[in-house]
């Protein structure tokens, strides 16, 4: 095609060249750029095609219904930590100003997630707190743990002592891992925790359909790839 293309193109320097030839040489450009893209877009699409179907299946496709209702609590889990660092990041710039404002903007993330009930005696304590303007002796850790002696320094005497697990430190990064479920149900967060003893009743079986989930992630995997190589395959021959 290109060969044409080159001989119609140097055909045109004849004095006899007419308007045939001239359409032919632009049809036989327009045919190259044609052929041009075509292979740009096979390429890129050889390219393309196993990276999408990688993203794809270990994005959770083909995860099995258990698991996609856990990973969408995790989610939930990770905006909710987030959300918390966001808060302590608000107290400790506010400490030295009006910080009651977002003490109660806190103490309302906790309500709703931790129940008004269990949040009442640290809102309590951080009432005597406020009123006697001693802020300063308290971390943002301090605002649910009554065991700290925080307290005492600035003197809050705490009766019944009481502390609120609101860290689940280390969720995994991309995707659950295996101490995820532990680390949502023995949280204080009741939405999350109660979403998740109903997926599953105890770590053994989050384990268990994790390990579930990751064989047949593989197997759609392989089963992808196979098809895309059956396709694959012919079409090199072709060029080859």
């Amino acid at each position: 095609m290109l060969k044409k293309a080159t001989e119609a193109m140097t055909s045109l320097h004849h004095t006899e060249a007419g308007p045939a030839e001239y359409f032919s040489a632009v049809g036989y450009e327009f045919a190259v750029i044609g052929l041009g893209i075509l292979w740009l877009a096979i390429i890129v699409a050889v390219i393309a095609i196993p990276i999408v179907i990688t993203k794809w299946v270990l994005n959770g496709k083909f995860a099995t219904r258990k698991w996609k209702k856990f990973c969408s609590i995790w989610k939930d889990a990770k905006a909710i930590i987030k959300q918390r660092n966001d808060l302590e990041v608000d107290f400790r710039f506010s400490i030295l100003h009006d910080v009651n404002d977002v003490v109660n903007t806190i103490f309302s993330f906790y309500q709703q997630h931790c129940g008004k009930d269990r949040v009442k005696p640290f809102i309590d304590a951080a009432a005597k707190l406020s009123a006697k303007k001693l802020w300063k002796y308290i971390q943002f850790e301090d605002l649910t743990n009554l065991y700290s002696k925080s307290w005492e320094k600035s003197g809050v005497f705490i009766d019944k002592k009481d502390k609120i697990n609101i860290f689940m430190t280390g969720l995994g990064v991309e995707k659950p891992d295996d101490h995820d479920y532990d680390l949502i149900v023995n949280s204080d967060y009741i939405d999350l925790k109660e979403d998740a003893k109903k997926i599953f009743t105890d770590v053994g079986e989050y384990k268990k359909e994790k390990k579930i989930n990751h064989i047949m992630t593989n197997v759609y995997l392989i089963l992808l790839y196979a098809v895309y190589a059956i396709f694959l395959i012919p079409l090199i021959l072709i060029f080859i």
